[in-house]
């Protein structure tokens, strides 16, 4: 071995300066990209005049880069320095920088071989979130922790509403977009400090450190609204909303194993989909009250419910129609009776639906004629539902000319002008609007403004103009906000249902 080979075997220690200094030596000269693409060593002069920022150290007159290669890919450089001037000169020195190098190489690649292998033993392969094995570890090392240091920690379950029937429409290949979209918004919402896991499917577990439930909850509503703000382009500018809905368990409080976390949340997340998806769960304290009903129409609180659990759309939707149709009556200082009937007539009007398949409501995409045929026949089955319940006609003529036009060109009867009911105009108004208004399975709500150019537009034709004047009088005068999509249920030791803290929306 020569004396420059010595030389290029020693391990001097070197400060952060002197390291910053070979840094600028190399990036000056592009010695590390001419190395690779002549595959062997090269030697730069420390102290050559031509450098920008050439080394003060006397130690490196000379530094020889040696390109890294493994499996033919250039993965880095070894860089060797000596104060000695005809240092890299010499055959048995760039031979032996070579082998080094090689050695390196080597070893580099296989840690990272290593490393890579680790990863994807933990991660799914098309979110790149940690997967079911990872998730449920670092959940066990999560409650350990939290069990040690006393502090709260917080596990959500969420699960992407109607991902069956988004497949079923446009294929799995959009539906692993939607998949990778969740699991992005997940990652960029929330803290660096939460962890993010696909559970399987399309359900997806989320751990918040040192986090209760109202946290919980604010955290989850951000990425709530950042799911509203990201719709899927299915192509031809067609955006599609997504949902999800989230069961939300905190330790110590609903348990004290990752199992009871699990268990906790996942009941939560039942609760969650019982409201129609789009909500979110967690658990109540003992200042826990009981759901409110409707008082004496106990019958029509149960067909209210039952609308609920059919379609998350639907019950929504009724209830913004029914608060749009109270506000739109008050205007027109119609009498307290009549506004009591429009109520019913309000959350009752779409109570048919119950008869329309599942998969129709709640399709992702444009329906087929025959589907929209079957939707129509929602107004009919309503009316027939309504008829059993006693001193409720003006309720039953509303809801049974809700999608009459006044040019006579809607369903089922025909009517033209006022031979529709005025509720049941009243409601054609607000319905129309909350439908355009509102996210659907198949495309992104109108803003507040596009919907009332479009409400001009059809008064005349198929919505009362004076009704519709006046409609527009209420929205300039003051917007209503969705409240939040929140219920808090109580401990699972009442077996209780959930109550939810959301208005009509």
């Amino acid at each position: 071995m020569g004396r420059g080979a010595g030389h290029l075997a020693g391990n001097d220690e070197l400060s952060k300066d002197v390291l910053q200094g070979l840094r600028h030596l190399v990036e000056d000269t592009d010695a590390i990209n001419r190395s690779a693409e002549l595959g062997a060593p090269m030697c730069i002069d420390g102290h050559d005049p031509m450098i920008e920022a050439p080394l003060a150290d006397p130690r490196f007159n000379r530094v020889v880069v040696t390109p890294l290669f493994s499996r033919g890919s250039n993965i880095g450089a070894l860089l060797s320095a000596s104060s000695r001037p005809d240092f890299g000169e010499d055959e048995d020195t760039l031979r032996l920088a070579e082998a080094i190098a090689s050695q390196i190489a080597v070893a580099l690649e296989n840690a990272r071989r290593y490393e890579e292998a680790q990863f994807l033993a933990e991660r799914d392969s098309l979110t790149r979130v940690l997967n079911h094995r990872g998730i449920s570890q670092r959940l066990e090392q999560e409650v350990a922790e939290s069990d040690r240091s006393q502090l709260l920690l917080g596990l959500v379950m969420i699960d992407v509403d109607n991902f069956k029937l988004f497949n079923d429409a446009y294929g799995h290949l959009i539906g692993d977009v939607v998949l990778k979209r969740v699991a992005r918004i997940l990652d960029t919402s929330l803290r660096r400090s939460d962890v993010v896991g696909r559970y399987g499917g399309d359900e997806f577990v989320v751990l918040l450190p040192n986090t209760g439930a109202e946290a919980a909850v604010q955290l989850v509503e951000r990425v709530r609204k950042g799911l509203e703000e990201s719709p899927i382009d299915i192509g031809k500018g067609c955006l599609v909303p997504l949902k999800m809905s989230y069961g939300i368990a905190i330790f110590p409080h609903d348990g004290t194993t990752s199992s009871e976390l699990l268990t906790a949340a996942d009941a939560n997340l039942y609760r969650s989909k019982q409201q129609g998806g789009d909500f979110i769960t967690a658990t109540g304290g003992d200042d826990y009250q009981g759901p409110q009903s409707l008082g004496t129409f106990s019958i029509l609180d149960g067909l209210v419910t039952t609308v609920d659990k059919k379609d998350q759309y639907t019950r929504r939707h009724s209830d913004n129609v029914t608060e749009h149709a109270l506000a739109l009556a008050n205007k027109l200082g119609l009498p307290l009776e009549t506004q009591r009937l429009l109520r019913i007539a309000g959350l009752l009007h779409d109570v048919g639906k119950l008869g329309v398949p599942d998969h129709i409501l709640r399709k992702p995409a444009n329906l087929t004629d025959e589907e929209f045929k079957a939707i129509k026949n929602h107004v009919t089955l309503g009316e027939l539902i309504i008829q059993g319940i006693p001193n409720q006609q003006e309720v039953l003529s509303a809801i049974g000319a809700h999608h009459e036009r006044i040019d006579g060109r809607g369903y089922p009867r025909g009517l033209v002008g006022n031979e529709i009911p005025l509720l049941g105009r009243i409601l054609a108004v607000t319905d129309c609007y909350s439908a355009m208004t509102t996210d659907r399975p198949y495309r992104k709500a109108l803003t507040m403004d596009e919907a009332k150019s479009e409400l001009r537009r059809v008064a005349g034709s198929q919505l009362d103009p004076q009704l519709v004047s006046v409609f527009l009088q209420i929205l300039e005068e003051g917007r209503v906000e969705n409240a939040p999509r929140v219920a808090f249920a109580a401990p699972a030791a009442a077996s209780r249902d959930p109550l939810s803290s959301r208005a009509a929306v």
